[in-house]
């Protein structure tokens, strides 16, 4: 693997052992690590000491080994609640050992019941992993974790209302989103900018596409979106600024 532009210039934003801080390079570069010290390809490695001795038959590092058992994957959709299918990626360039590897349940259960080897004699003699290694991955538990909401699907209606609008003069920018059931008209954040205001909802009128903000500095403002001779949502109007729909 060859060295990353601009990687000699990284440099450590949080002190070692201090929080748990994820990062894609830093598990692209521990594969590196182990392919240098082994003198092997990671995934080999990989393969030989770790899926093989657990029984992780199903477990493999390409399209072409997975054949018709991978499941559809999903991404958050930009403006509503619903994911949208996301496409497979075949080959990582370098980062197997980030995002490389695909798997099953049962495999994942296996690797798993490794990790609940707590005792320590079922820590001794030979193992995939020496004890040490087991109790270092033990020592920060992540603690319980929300259940995710079931998405809400944007009504027919108000989806071609969702996208990007820019204001071409001054440059401000509206993301018009559909979240837990509501309409939503929201600053997309700036770089080395302060956070922007929780998004305000847009309540219906009586009348076609205006709608009025509930909270905010626009508190009680219409907004109002536009439409082209052909029907599609081209703009939207509020506080006497037109913002173009871009996306």
């Amino acid at each position: 693997m060859c060295p990353a532009p601009g990687l000699s210039k990284s440099a450590l934003v949080i002190e070692p052992h201090s929080a748990f801080k994820y990062s894609n390079l830093g598990f692209a570069l521990l594969g590196e690590v182990v392919a240098r010290v082994y003198g092997r390809p990671f995934t080999e490695y990989l393969r030989s000491e770790i899926l093989d001795p657990l029984g992780m038959t199903a477990s493999c590092f390409t399209l072409e080994e997975a054949g018709s058992r991978i499941a559809t994957g999903y991404l958050p959709h930009p403006y509503d609640d619903v994911p949208e299918p996301a496409l497979a990626t075949t080959d990582h360039h370098g980062y197997a050992a980030a995002a490389g590897l695909r798997s099953s349940v049962s495999d994942l259960a296996k690797w798993i019941s490794l990790q609940f080897r707590t005792k320590a004699e079922k820590r001794e003699g030979a193992q995939v992993l020496a004890g040490k290694s087991l109790s270092v991955q033990r020592a920060d538990e992540i603690g319980n974790l929300a259940p995710l909401p079931e998405p809400v699907v944007t009504p027919p209606h108000l989806k071609p209302l969702l996208g990007r609008y820019e204001e071409q003069n001054f440059g401000g920018l509206f993301h018009i989103e559909y979240r837990g059931g509501a309409l939503m008209l929201s600053i997309p954040p700036k770089p080395l900018w302060p956070p922007p205001p929780p998004p305000p909802r847009l309540l219906a009128t009586d009348r076609d596409l205006v709608f009025t903000m509930e909270t905010g500095r626009g508190a009680g403002e219409p907004v109002t979106f536009m439409r082209s001779d052909d029907g599609a949502i081209t703009e939207l109007r509020f506080i006497d600024m037109i913002y173009r729909k871009v996306s």
